[in-house]
């Protein structure tokens, strides 16, 4: 077994890789939460932001999370690609003090989140061909983006 770096013996490392949002991210993540948004229109985190402390809500649609799920940027809805940290995020601020909140996606998470919004019926399948094809011709751009 590997050594670990002293004071990280308490860090699981099979947790790690999901971003912040998925797999043990979320769940162990002390402050953040995830739900479907109550109009049916995508999903929400809630975090707390790293600078003021302020509890800020992020909104994602569905369009979004299809197009990040597909390995690609949704750049249309203001998202971005974080090569340092091989992932997406949406360029979103503190509702408090502006500042950026580093929401990290990757695309599995986000084909998590397109699959629970099928499974209630508030994806139309139908729609995820419509933007894969509407989309095509950006995904050459982004090619180098890896799975996590």
């Amino acid at each position: 077994m590997a050594q670990r770096q002293p004071g990280f013996e308490d860090i699981d490392p099979t947790k790690l890789g999901f971003g912040s949002l998925g797999g043990e991210g979320v769940e162990d993540h002390y402050d953040a939460d995830v739900h479907q948004d109550k109009q049916g229109q995508g999903m929400h985190i809630n975090v707390h932001c790293q600078q003021c402390g302020q509890k800020t809500r992020v909104d994602f649609t569905w369009d979004e999370l299809i197009i990040a799920s597909m390995k690609m940027v949704p750049v249309q809805y203001g998202w971005m690609y974080m090569e340092k940290y091989g992932r997406l995020t949406p360029n979103v601020g503190c509702a408090n003090c502006k500042e950026w909140l580093p929401v990290l996606l990757t695309p599995d998470e986000c084909e998590k989140y397109v699959r629970s919004g099928i499974a209630a019926q508030k994806i139309d399948p139908a729609r995820i061909q419509q933007i894969a094809q509407s989309v095509a011709p950006q995904q050459q751009q982004f090619q180098g983006m890896q799975r996590r």
